[in-house]
């Protein structure tokens, strides 16, 4: 894996690429736990064009998105889908997340309940990864991908 994270970049992002450099129809599950950091999650189809990530927040009161879709190129950020629903994620536990991508139709999964569903064509295949806010540390785990 390459990691996308520069010295003096100034973004809270960090991302874990895998160098698989063309992956189209996949699912991505991993265990996530994390410590403190406001948001954790995964990464598919990163290209240096731009990527699909789903972001996972601290369950805190207040009336945000506790979890979003996200198409990010160099850019800026474009929300495919969030959801205040599914109340967020509660720091020193493990969860299982599932990241698929199947076409256009993107879905994720926390736990077995589906929290997000989103649609675009725009990114057909690229890498995929981790995804942390890099003020907080996160761990991952049984990191499963499956797909062509």
């Amino acid at each position: 894996p390459h990691e996308v994270a520069r010295a003096e970049d100034s973004s809270p992002d960090a991302l874990l690429i895998t160098n698989t450099a063309h992956v189209t129809y996949f699912s991505l599950e991993a265990y996530l736990y994390s410590t403190g950091g406001e948001a954790i999650g995964a990464v598919l189809r990163w290209t240096p064009q731009g990527y699909y990530a789903v972001r996972l927040y601290l369950n805190v009161a207040n009336n945000e998105p506790k979890a979003e879709l996200l198409k990010i190129t160099p850019t800026g950020g474009q929300v495919l889908a969030q959801t205040t629903t599914w109340l967020g994620f509660t720091t020193k536990r493990w969860m299982l997340v599932k990241f698929s991508a199947q076409g256009s139709n993107l879905t994720v999964d926390v736990d077995g309940q589906k929290i997000l569903q989103g649609s675009d064509s725009s990114l057909s295949g690229g890498s995929i990864g981790l995804y942390s806010y890099a003020d907080g540390t996160a761990y991952f785990d049984n990191i499963r991908a499956s797909g062509n």
